[in-house]
């Protein structure tokens, strides 16, 4: 494995990072003071993602090793998952022209899809080191530059992220530009990962997964 490899693989997590970071930080305080729904109707929100989650997190594990296809099992989810995703993320921080009870109907289509979308990336993204070499010493290496990544894209999430947002007429507009500009950022690398890294560890044909 050599230092393309493992920097391409890594810099996928910077990406999905700005996403991860976004939301853990933000999206509650744009829910209750740029999107206006209350604070219950936002927690609300989150308990059933979470529930949600608790069943789409090792179902997509389950799905990612079974599946078979000429780019492998795992990256090919990076490709074809990264832009949904962007869509998404951009669709989750936006403010539709609804009255209360459409918004509320918002947060909770956009979120919960968000939850899906974002696990059909991360999951298998965060299990393809597995994949790229079956070297101990090697996945160490890949784990450390992935944390390096994400560390990076968190620190920039919480650093410019209201900076940005307050150089816009209304936070509504500051928060869906950035989450574009977020967005082409981290499908690109997405991008990047899946060109630069190849599953090299094939697992037994004949043996069944339970």
């Amino acid at each position: 494995m050599n230092l393309k490899t493992a920097a391409g693989y890594a810099v996928g997590d910077f990406g999905i990072n700005l996403y991860f970071i976004s939301v853990m930080t933000y999206l509650l305080y744009f829910y209750t003071d740029v999107l206006g729904i209350s604070a219950v109707a936002a927690s609300g929100v989150f308990f059933v993602a979470r529930i949600i989650d608790a069943v789409t997190d090792p179902l997509m594990g389950a799905i990612a090793e079974r599946t078979r296809t000429r780019y492998g099992r795992m990256r090919p989810y990076l490709l074809f998952g990264a832009l949904p995703l962007g869509l998404i993320s951009i669709l989750t921080f936006t403010v539709p022209d609804l009255d209360g009870n459409g918004k509320l109907v918002w947060a909770y289509t956009t979120y919960i899809l968000f939850g899906i979308i974002y696990t059909v990336v991360t999951i298998p993204h965060a299990t393809l080191t597995a994949s790229i070499t079956p070297d101990y010493d090697g996945r160490t290496r890949l784990s450390t530059y992935r944390i390096a990544c994400a560390f990076t894209g968190g620190f920039a999430v919480s650093v410019f992220t209201m900076p940005f947002v307050s150089m816009f007429e209304s936070e509504a507009q500051g928060f869906q530009v950035l989450m574009v500009l977020f967005s082409i950022v981290a499908t690109a690398l997405l991008s990047v990962t899946f060109k630069t890294t190849e599953e090299v560890v094939q697992p037994d044909r004949d043996k069944k997964i339970s």
